[in-house]
């Protein structure tokens, strides 16, 4: 008999990838000002949430483009072309994101 080491842990990682993304009909406005950068992937990443249309995001400028790989990841552009205003904090050097990874602002903030 050999010892099961770590199964459970890796039994739980094969079973992550089988969930389905959690989907937030009813939000509004998403507040992701102060907060690890975990938080901000299972928001924004569509494989692990699924957002509403004509959302607001308050968010520090310098997690979004972390979060967002500079704006060029395809994970977050789904969800990020679901939001209709921007409200950036702490923008030192703002450079205007990119209209296709934000089709539907009609406004951004900062």
């Amino acid at each position: 008999m050999t010892p099961q080491n770590n199964k459970k842990s890796q039994e739980a990682n094969n079973d992550n990838r089988r969930f389905e993304s959690i989907e937030y009909p009813h939000m509004t406005e998403l507040s992701l000002v102060s907060i690890h950068d975990d938080y901000l992937e299972q928001f924004l990443d569509h494989t692990k949430a699924c957002l509403a249309n004509n959302i607001k995001l308050y968010i520090f400028y310098e997690n979004l483009q972390t979060g967002t790989r500079n704006f060029t990841n395809d994970a977050t552009r789904i969800n990020c072309g679901r939001l209709e205003y921007l409200y950036l904090f702490n923008v030192r050097n703002y450079s205007k994101p990119c209209s296709a990874y934000f089709p539907n602002l009609k406004a951004v903030y900062y």
